[in-house]
C-alpha cells in the first residue's frame, strides 16, 4: 500500500478518477461453520460484512489518497438465515474532497478474492490481490500502452502492527493522535470546541429498512461531515 501511495504522490497515473476495491469471503465455510460466532451477534460486531471487512477497502482508499471522503453512501442486504440480524453484503460510494469517487463492495457469502483498481487520467494500477494476508501480493501498472508487473513477500498486517505498538510502548514514544490521523483539524474545531486528541465520527443516518420476502435491505446517507450530526467523545 505504502508502494501505490508513492506511485500517486510521483503522479505516475496523473490525476486520479476514481477507485474501485472489493473484498469477498464465505465467512462460514472459510473461518468457521458455527452460526453461534460474534460476527452473526449485531451487538457484538456492530454489523458483519460492512464493520468486518468493508473497513479494508476503505481505509485503504483512505491511506493512499491521504484524505477523509466527505460523502458516502452505502446499501447493505443479507438474503440468508445466518446473516438476518446482520448484513452479509454491503455496497459504498465515497467521494472524496478533490472530487474523486471510491466505489467498494463487500461481502461475507461470496467467492473468495480482493482488488483494488485506481484508475487515472494517465495510467491504472491494480492490486490483485488487496487485503487479505498471507497472500501473494501482486500490483500491475499500466501506463502508455505498456502493462508491467510488481511481485511482493506477504506481510503479516497483526505482526506489523503489534511490532509498531510495542514499539513505542517500550520507547515510551508518544502515538500520533487520534484527532491528527483520523480528523481534518479545520473541520471539525467548530463542533468538537477544542483541540483536545479527541475522535470525531460522522454518524450515518438511516433512509431506508425494508424487508422484502425474507431479503433484508438497508440503505445509509452520511451528509457531507460539515453538515452531518458529529459524536464527539
Amino acid at each position: 500500500m505504502r508502494r501505490l501511495k508513492e506511485l500517486l504522490r510521483g503522479d505516475f497515473i496523473g490525476d486520479v478518477l476514481h477507485i474501485h476495491g472489493t473484498m469477498s469471503q464465505s465467512m462460514l465455510g472459510e473461518l468457521s461453520e458455527e452460526t453461534d460466532q460474534w460476527r452473526l451477534d449485531p451487538d457484538l460486531s456492530g454489523g458483519c460484512a460492512l464493520m468486518d471487512i468493508g473497513i479494508y477497502p476503505l481505509n485503504t482508499t483512505r491511506f493512499i489518497l491521504e484524505a477523509d471522503p466527505t460523502e458516502v453512501y452505502g446499501h447493505t442486504r443479507s438474503e440468508h438465515d445466518p446473516f438476518e440480524a446482520v448484513d452479509e453484503h454491503a455496497t459504498f460510494q465515497l467521494r472524496f474532497p478533490d472530487g474523486v469517487r471510491a466505489l467498494c463492495s463487500v461481502s461475507q457469502n461470496a467467492q473468495h478474492a480482493s482488488r483494488l483498481e485506481i484508475t487515472g487520467t494517465d495510467g491504472q494500477l491494480l492490486l490483485d490481490p488487496a487485503f487479505y494476508e498471507r497472500e501473494d501480493r501482486e500490483l500491475t501498472l499500466v501506463r502508455d500502452g505498456v502493462e508491467s508487473e510488481i511481485e511482493f513477500d506477504p506481510v503479516h498486517q497483526l505482526e506489523e502492527e503489534f511490532a509498531y505498538f510495542g514499539h513505542h510502548l517500550l520507547t515510551d514514544t508518544n502515538f500520533v493522535s487520534i484527532r491528527d490521523r483520523h480528523c481534518q483539524k479545520s473541520r471539525f474545531d467548530d463542533i468538537c470546541g477544542d483541540t483536545s486528541p479527541i475522535s470525531c465520527t460522522p454518524i450515518l443516518t438511516s433512509i431506508r429498512h425494508v424487508p422484502l420476502s425474507g431479503k433484508t435491505e438497508s440503505a445509509y446517507l452520511a451528509p457531507n461531515p460539515t453538515r452531518a450530526r458529529q459524536r464527539c467523545t
